[in-house]
């Protein structure tokens, strides 16, 4: 049994980071309160904004905040697009103290939003939370205590399972926490849940094993991280990740999700909400994992799913014209 340590938000080193399109010198620190400094930095209320949360053993320069932000900067949109780097740990060992840490996190990054939307005009509806692993969790902690109003969506990663109780949403990422959660299961039953718990759940090559990683404990984090780099190509994928409904998430464990109507897109941004419930989607082994949508088959439009092992594609159905 892991007591909870004796943790103040005043003892949490958190650091927000700011980068736009516009910015040449690159990232800005923005402090909550200070309402110089976010008048003087290239802060756009106009422009959606993404905040994006790192998880355990990582920091505002890991490969996910990275890979994510300068995807988001380099879109035709512009975006206030912020990482926020919170103290999740070194070593394997300090995973609990790490989960722990979330609580009070959840809080500055609440307090973050709300001086965001009071001070400096961002709308919430137009706000995104983009989570990985316990940095899911913290930012569905977070769209709990904002006391401005409602995020509008929350993107969630692979959210972690160790230390998390699917029957107590109120200590972990939870459906009410925005408008509209979104969440991507990739190492379902190991390092991340398999319950669906938001709006949307996608469950990319049945959200347990990703193609291309081992079976072994590096093979887990592997799927645990393949979360975000799905999530970081949908930004600008030309083919998306098309994906199709299943009846219950006992159908997904079964590969049974066999509709002839792909429409919904998994993650890119902005998110097309056309379509919730659980759902699954085909992926390649290596990057760009992106399949797409539509073949040509003998003339007609069809759905085929090509199996990252090579072998043939499988015709699913004819997509209605």
């Amino acid at each position: 049994m892991h007591d909870m340590p004796n943790l103040q938000e005043s003892s949490l080193n958190v650091t927000f980071y700011l980068l736009t399109g516009s910015d040449q010198t690159g990232s800005t620190v923005l402090t909550t309160g200070d309402i110089r400094s976010l008048r003087d930095s290239s802060f756009n209320s106009s422009n959606p904004t993404r905040i994006i949360v790192h998880g355990f053993c990582n920091c505002h320069l890991s490969q996910f905040c990275e890979a994510t932000r300068q995807k988001l900067v380099k879109q035709p949109q512009q975006y206030n697009v912020i990482t926020m780097s919170w103290p999740s740990g070194k070593w394997l060992l300090d995973y609990w103290t790490a989960r722990w840490r979330i609580d009070p996190a959840s809080q500055i990054l609440a307090d973050f939003i709300d001086f965001l939307h009071t001070a400096g005009g961002m709308d919430l509806q137009d706000l995104y939370l983009v989570g990985h692993s316990l940095g899911a969790h913290l930012s569905g902690l977070a769209g709990k205590k904002v006391t401005s109003g409602k995020v509008g969506t929350i993107v969630a990663l692979d959210p972690a399972k160790p230390a998390f109780d699917i029957n107590k949403p109120d200590e972990r990422l939870a459906i009410t926490d925005a408008n509209y959660v979104e969440v991507i299961h990739t190492n379902g039953k190991r390092l991340g849940m398999y319950e669906p718990i938001g709006h949307t759940d996608f469950y990319p090559n049945g959200g347990v094993q990703q193609p291309g990683c081992s079976m072994w404990w590096f093979g887990a984090s592997c799927a645990h991280g393949r979360a975000w780099e799905l999530y970081a190509e949908s930004i600008e994928s030309k083919l998306g990740f098309w994906s199709t409904l299943c009846s219950s998430l006992d159908m997904v464990s079964e590969a049974g999700c066999r509709s002839p109507k792909a429409k919904l897109k998994m993650g890119g941004d902005p998110i097309v909400q056309t379509e919730r419930g659980i759902l699954t989607v085909r992926t390649k082994a290596t990057s760009p994992y992106a399949e797409g949508k539509l073949q040509r088959d003998d003339g007609k439009r069809v759905w085929r799913s090509r199996f990252a092992n090579g072998s043939p594609p499988v015709v699913y159905g004819i997509i209605e014209q």
